[in-house]
């Protein structure tokens, strides 16, 4: 008598199952995508507004007012607040690089304003008590610039002789005065570390690979003032400075940087007029502007192509509600 083999009914319905489960799952994701592309947060869509808080991830916007900041991040439904663990008093600015953090700090205890390591258990790193100001961080963590008051008061001062700029090795302690100025940044050109900051006579760039820290200052226009303090990509590329008459950016690409001779620079055309502020990422410059429709008293952030003339493209709104600046 000839045997009959019965379909295996388990395995069928484990099939089944599992063929219902990649289809609903299908179902899900199409679903998602479709909301995904309808769905609108300050005029775009949720994909652009990922894409944008992705972009954006190494760029923070700093809301201010005379004595404080909250440091925000581009999220995807709204800025979404950096958090510290402890900070020892009032914070008034913050730098990042390489999972350093790093804020200028008004002390609880002693009223002080100090450059204070917060990664973990704060390390206040300096002890003048003078006001201080525009700090920054080098990309590898181990030096940190910052402005500071030299008339010995806590008060903020508009004019760059004022101030002087010095950096500081948080590792080995070292603390060096470079000069007067505002606005340092670090920065990578050729392989070879600087740090450029705003004089009263012009732009001072300082190679920062010895413990010589050299320095050149290319003479330029500032009117003595903080607020044409020049603005440089962290590759070296591109620096943007402010005219004095216009207060408007323009920008310049970099052709030499060196320590012992003029910042080689060529204007591009690039238009960058009406923008508050700007930081380099990406390849790109983001500029903040203000922005009337839509949201009251609310920001937009654009990006520019270095490389082309075409006017900036809006990529992200968000509501203010004090005085801002796009920190790296």
């Amino acid at each position: 008598m000839e045997i009959q083999e019965k379909p295996d009914s388990a395995s069928d319905t484990k099939t089944r199952k599992r063929a219902l489960l990649i289809a609903g799952g299908i179902i899900i994701v199409l679903l998602a995508l479709s909301a995904a592309a309808f769905i609108r947060i300050d005029g775009f869509t949720m994909i652009q507004r990922v894409w944008a808080s992705f972009e954006l991830r190494d760029v923070h916007v700093a809301e201010r007012n005379y004595t404080s900041v909250s440091v925000n991040r581009f999220g995807i439904m709204s800025l979404s607040p950096v958090t510290f663990k402890s900070v020892p008093g009032t914070l008034s600015d913050f730098a990042e690089a390489k999972g350093v953090k790093v804020g200028i700090v008004k002390l609880a205890d002693t009223g002080a304003q100090e450059v204070v390591l917060l990664n973990s258990d704060p390390a206040v790193l300096t002890g003048s008590g003078s006001a201080k100001a525009s700090l920054a961080v080098s990309p590898d963590g181990k030096l940190i610039a910052y402005a500071v008051q030299t008339s010995g008061t806590q008060e903020f001062s508009p004019v760059l002789s004022t101030w002087t700029v010095r950096i500081l090795n948080h590792e080995t302690g070292t603390d060096t005065e470079l000069g007067t100025g505002f606005g340092p940044q670090f920065f990578t050109h050729d392989g070879v570390p600087y740090l450029l900051f705003t004089t009263p006579e012009g732009v001072q760039v300082v190679d920062t690979s010895t413990n010589e820290y050299r320095a050149y200052t290319t003479s330029f226009d500032f009117d003595d003032r903080i607020e044409f303090a020049a603005r440089i990509a962290p590759d070296g590329s591109y620096i943007a400075m402010r005219d004095t008459a216009t207060k408007q950016f323009s920008l310049y690409e970099i052709y030499r940087v060196a320590a012992n001779m003029p910042l080689g620079i060529n204007p591009t055309g690039v238009d960058l007029v009406g923008l508050l502020d700007i930081a380099f990422a990406n390849g790109s410059v983001y500029g903040v502007d203000s922005f009337n429709a839509g949201i009251e008293g609310g920001v937009a952030v654009l990006r520019v192509d270095p490389k082309s003339t075409e006017e900036g493209k809006l990529i992200y709104l968000f509501p203010a509600t004090s005085d801002y600046r796009l920190i790296q």
